[in-house]
């Protein structure tokens, strides 16, 4: 890996924080690999794991709602360590219209082990999670 390279940056030439390139840099990877991974949930207004992503590692989430007027979310998630919470980005969102989502918003955290997802209303949804950068 070089700066060179389309979508890398280099701190040199940026002068920019060490931990953000190379945050920038995991994600430029797996988006070149395309480790996509999608799988199905159900989310309420309790933080749950996110599954099957490994205890480490960089990714973007993209969360959508199965049906029209539920919330939207795009985050870069990071964690370097099996045993520290990780950092998460959010990079744009919708919050839920209509009736039944109105103002639904979705939350990612994360733990000393887990990612988790949850949204801001007492009801139960299924949305879907696409995961970029899953290895």
């Amino acid at each position: 890996m070089t700066s060179r390279e389309p979508g890398y940056i280099s701190a040199r030439e940026l002068k920019d924080e060490r931990q953000t390139i190379l945050n920038h840099n995991l994600i430029v990877d797996s988006l070149r690999r395309k480790k996509v991974f999608t799988t199905e949930l159900q989310i309420d207004n309790t933080a749950r794991d996110i599954p099957f992503l490994p205890t480490n590692g960089a990714f973007l989430i993209l969360v959508q709602g199965v049906d029209n007027e539920m919330p939207t979310l795009i985050s870069a998630c990071t964690k370097v360590d099996v045993g520290v919470a990780g950092a998460i980005a959010n990079l744009g969102s919708q919050n839920g219209t209509g009736a039944t989502w109105n103002t639904a918003a979705l939350t990612i955290s994360s733990t000393a082990t887990n990612f988790q997802i949850a949204h801001s209303l007492a009801q139960t949804g299924d949305f879907l999670i696409t995961v970029v950068g899953w290895m």
